[in-house]
């Protein structure tokens, strides 16, 4: 074959100059067809993408975060504004859609180094929702039934609400409520135990030598005394009359 024939067979022309259909249309369908596949993989919407990352994620066989392990789990960001003038990047996520009571809010500020979590609770789940909205840059928007309402919450709000003490923090006039951690409540025997158990070799057994001997201090004895005889209360003799009844 001649150099002209291999480059008849590429073109697909035949040596009269002819195109061959069965060699071109093949190729054809199938330029077509990867066209249509590719096209149909970009119409994911950005939804479809985020929820097919989050079931890969709880799939995975890996340690887990808590936000990890909820699969159904929404989450919309939006650029803020804060009251005093901060800019940043707000992120909202709804845990669980379907119980709607949880929500986790991020706030990465441009002027700080780490990012700001809190934790959001709904009082209301079954009437009430929380909305970031870009028209509302400095705070969320609260939903509920036909009613809106705006909350300025980011910046110096959230900032007070975490530092109060309470466990739960009311905001946006008591429709939201901020968790903050709370440390729990041990004895000193109990803090001494926990020191044993996590700083000191073989801690377990000094705990348990230590409940023996403070059983011992603490043990209440007591003697065994013979049964004493309580005599029979002696009851007085029946005088009343026999009476007798003879048949018919």
């Amino acid at each position: 074959m001649n150099v002209v024939d291999q480059g008849q067979r590429r073109t697909g022309r035949s040596r009269s100059g002819t195109r061959r259909p069965w060699l071109w249309r093949p190729l054809l369908a199938a330029a077509v067809l990867f066209g249509l596949t590719t096209a149909g993989a970009r119409v994911l919407s950005p939804q479809a993408q985020q929820g097919q990352t989050q079931a890969a994620e709880y799939s995975a066989e890996v340690s887990k975060t808590i936000v990890e392990l909820q699969q159904f789990r929404q989450t919309n960001s939006i650029r803020i504004r804060s009251r005093e003038g901060k800019e940043g990047i707000a992120t909202l996520i709804n845990l669980n859609p379907a119980t709607n009571a949880w929500y986790v809010l991020t706030l990465e500020w441009r002027d700080s180094a780490a990012a700001a979590t809190y934790h959001l609770e709904n009082p209301s789940p079954a009437t009430r929702r929380l909305l970031l909205d870009e028209g509302h840059p400095s705070g969320l928007w609260i939903e509920e039934a036909r009613n809106r309402y705006a909350c300025d919450l980011f910046g110096s709000p959230l900032d007070q609400a975490r530092n109060s003490g309470s466990i739960y923090s009311p905001l946006c006039d008591s429709r939201v409520y901020l968790r903050n951690t709370a440390a729990g409540h041990r004895t000193t025997v109990e803090a001494a135990a926990d020191f044993l158990r996590n700083q000191v070799w073989g801690g377990e057994k000094v705990i348990v030598l230590f409940h023996h001997l403070m059983g011992d201090l603490n043990r209440e004895t007591g003697g065994i005394r013979p049964e004493r005889q309580v005599p029979l209360p002696i009851r007085a003799p029946d005088t009343r009359p026999v009476m007798f009844h003879s048949g018919p």
